[in-house]
Parts: structure tokens; C-alpha cells; sequence
């Protein structure tokens, strides 16, 4: 249980540090160019190497080991944070630090992300996997809630306030993770180490295995909706209903709220019903709430759709986590879930392609027929997945690495058979 709460606290201080940095670089660079074009590259140039370099940051997680992995990444982005806070301080004008500093800073991000989730896995039973990744999920919403209501009042402050909050929270994390237990994974005769680009193709070829290539199809289908929907609201409160960002910033916020309910009532709902009978309802739910949104004349049924889809999606994930850390094996975890958070995220900028080139009045149109098809999608998807999620021979298991945690943490044969007997035939 300490173990759990120290995994909670490293968890907790890198993605409230993440999320103050994804916020304030865009706001950094427009207060000291006054250009929105420019923020938009601060955004991409931090996107997109995160994207690339999952694969790889996953694959030597599993090498090295999650604590020495997130002890360096942390530390590595407290130095890059303070060596840009000196440089925006001697030359305030020189925005382009701020764009490097995006760039490097969310390939570390995605480093640290990682191997908090192998971190995790390594200190869940299986009777309890889908109530930690509830929690898990409550700690990553929380931290987007109060990101960037943060990013904003200290960017307000000074250009530089979110920064020195992102190197003291990166610091927390430094300080945390040699409390951790869980080291390095000890070797293993039947899965020896092998070289980054091996561990890279082991994930790619987990895929071939019918529940991980069933989580990834639904994982993709509802991270399409929520990326169409963040992508697509600026423009449509702004120019259908002529609201200010302000009204658009009360609405995320709002939504936020709503999956931290949602996240317990999904927890709740796997204790009671098992997993898979809970993924079709949330893909009728994100199909009825993306026609909704596509369709209303209001600005406040339009922020009651946008919310229904924000919590349908973290319904969805809570059961597409705790099935995804059930069945990948302990030497493929890294490697694996990198691949399938590739999945998630390229949606994101297939979605700014998408709005940025239908003309913004067809786009809730294009919302609800993308809703009416990733809806097919999810509940097709749940039925693959309840039928093979009960072929499945074994659930994964993910042994502690240390005597310490090995003695406190059930056997993996007692996980398996708790898995099952908590998720009804």
C-alpha cells in the first residue's frame, strides 16, 4: 500500500508539472511575440516529437527499468527548465528558446509519462487493477483541471512563473523516486534483454494478439472523437455561437469535473458488471453525444454534448487500461503500451488537418458522422473484445523486482485467477 501511495505522489507531481508546460509554452510565446501563428508552432514542436519518440522511450523503459528512467527524464527537464529561465531572463525577446525547450521538454515528458505507467502496473494485483487505473486516471484529470488554470495566472504573472512551477515539481519528482522500491527489471531466461530496436518490434507484434489489437482499434476510435471535438471547439463556440475563450475555458473546466465523477461511476460499474459490458454503452454514448454536439442551436447544449463525449472517453479508458495492463506480459509493458499511446495520440494531429481544412461551418456536420462511425466502431470493437477477452489463456501478470515488494505483492497465479473471478462470464 505505501508503495501504491509513493506511485500516486510520483504520478501526480509529473503530470501536474506536464500539464503547466503543455499550457504555458503557447501562452509564453504569444505574450512575448504577440503572434498566434507562433504559438501554434510552440504546440507542434512540442506534439510531435512526443509522438515520434514513444515507441523508443518505451522500449528502453523496458530495458533500463521505470525509476531510473523517471529519475533521469525529471531531472534532465529541471536542468532544461532552469537553463531556459536564465536565457529568457538575460534575453526576454528570444521566444525560440521557449520552442526548444518544447520540443525537448515533451520527449522527456513522454519519458517520465512511461515509466510512471510501468511504475504502476508493477504494484497492482489483479483484483485491484481497475480500481488503481481509476485512480491513476482521477490523478492525470486532476492534473489537466489545475494545469492550466495554473499556467494561465503565472504566465499572467511572468513569462517565466510556469516555468520555475514545471522545475520544482520536476525536482518533487527527483526527490520522490528513490523512494521507490521497484528498480530495474531483474534478467529473465525467457525473455532476455534485448536491444532497443528488438524491444520496438516486440510491441509492434503484440498488436498481433486479437484483445491487445481489439484495445487499440477502440482506443483509436475514441481518441478520434475527443480530438475532433478539441480541435474543432475554439472555431465553432467562437464563430457559431460567438462565445469568448473564456466561456470555452468554463466548459473544459466543467468537463474535467465531470470525469472525475465518471471515473468512479466506471470503477464502480466494473465491480458490480466486469469490464466489457461497460464499453458499449460508452460507445452509444460518444455516438448520441457527437450527433448532439454536430446538430444543437445552444451554446449550453453544445457544452452538455462536449462534456458527455469528455466523459464517455474516460469510461472507455478506465476499461481499455485495465484489460491493456491485465494482458500485456511484464517483458513486452513498455514497448507495448508506447505503440497503442501512438495509436491514441496521432488522431490529434490527423484532427488539425481535418480542421484545418473543412470549412468551419461543414465541421459539426463532419462531427456527427464521425460520431455515428467511431460509435459502430467501439461497440463492434466491445463485442471482439468480450469474446476474446474470455479466450484470453492468461492475464499478465507484473512481478515486483524487488524482494521487498515480491513479498508484499501476490503471487501472479493469484492475480490471474482474482482477474477472473472478478470479471463475470
Amino acid at each position: 500500500m505505501r508503495e501504491l501511495h509513493r506511485t500516486n505522489l510520483l504520478r501526480a507531481t509529473d503530470a501536474l508539472g506536464t500539464a503547466i508546460a503543455q499550457y504555458a509554452l503557447p501562452l509564453i510565446v504569444l505574450a512575448i511575440t504577440g503572434s498566434v501563428s507562433h504559438s501554434g508552432i510552440a504546440f507542434i514542436a512540442e506534439w510531435l516529437p512526443r509522438i515520434a519518440i514513444l515507441p523508443v522511450a518505451g522500449a528502453l523503459v523496458d530495458r533500463i527499468g521505470g525509476r531510473t528512467i523517471l529519475l533521469t527524464a525529471s531531472l534532465l527537464r529541471a536542468l532544461l527548465t532552469v537553463a531556459v529561465i536564465g536565457l529568457l531572463l538575460l534575453h526576454p525577446q528570444q521566444w525560440w528558446t521557449v520552442i526548444v525547450f518544447g520540443a525537448v521538454g515533451g520527449v522527456l515528458a513522454e519519458f517520465s509519462f512511461l515509466s510512471c505507467e510501468v511504475i504502476g502496473t508493477q504494484v497492482q494485483s489483479g483484483h485491484d487493477v481497475h480500481r488503481i487505473q481509476a485512480r491513476q486516471m482521477q490523478i492525470d484529470q486532476a492534473a489537466l483541471l489545475i494545469g492550466p488554470l495554473c499556467a494561465a495566472a503565472l504566465v499572467a504573472q511572468h513569462p517565466v512563473a510556469a516555468l520555475v512551477a514545471v522545475t520544482l515539481l520536476s525536482l518533487a519528482t527527483v526527490c520522490a523516486a528513490p523512494l521507490f522500491t521497484v528498480g530495474r527489471p531483474q534478467p529473465n531466461e525467457e525473455h532476455p534483454p534485448q536491444s532497443p530496436l528488438k524491444s520496438m518490434a516486440v510491441g509492434w507484434r503484440m498488436l498481433r494478439t486479437p484483445v491487445i489489437a481489439w484495445i487499440a482499434v477502440v482506443m483509436g476510435a475514441v481518441q478520434i472523437l475527443v480530438a475532433l471535438l478539441l480541435a474543432s471547439a475554439p472555431g465553432i463556440a467562437l464563430h457559431q455561437y460567438h462565445k469568448a475563450d473564456t466561456d470555452l475555458g468554463t466548459m473544459w473546466t466543467a468537463a474535467a469535473v465531470v470525469t472525475l465523477l465518471a471515473t468512479s461511476i466506471t470503477r464502480r460499474g466494473i465491480d458490480r458488471w466486469g469490464m466489457t459490458p461497460l464499453l458499449i454503452p460508452s460507445g452509444i454514448l460518444l455516438a448520441a453525444a457527437s450527433v448532439t454536439v454536430g446538430t444543437v442551436g445552444t451554446f449550453a447544449a453544445f457544452a452538455v454534448a462536449a462534456t458527455a463525449i469528455v466523459a464517455g472517453e474516460c469510461a472507455a479508458n478506465v476499461v481499455l487500461r485495465t484489460m491493456r495492463t491485465l494482458v500485456i506480459p511484464g517483458h513486452a509493458l513498455g514497448a507495448t503500451v508506447s505503440v497503442l499511446w501512438v495509436i491514441g495520440l496521432l488522431p490529434y494531429p490527423l484532427a488539425g488537418l481535418i480542421v484545418a481544412v473543412v470549412p468551419l461551418h461543414v465541421l459539426p456536420a463532419v462531427l456527427a458522422v464521425c460520431g455515428i462511425t467511431m460509435g459502430l466502431a467501439i461497440v463492434c470493437g466491445a463485442r471482439h473484445l468480450a469474446r476474446y477477452w474470455h479466450q484470453h489463456p492468461a492475464q499478465a501478470s507484473h512481478p515486483a523486482t524487488t524482494p521487498k515488494l515480491a513479498a508484499a505483492t501476490p503471487t501472479p497465479a493469484r492475480d490471474t485467477n482474482q482477474a477472473r473471478t472478478a470479471e463475470p462470464v
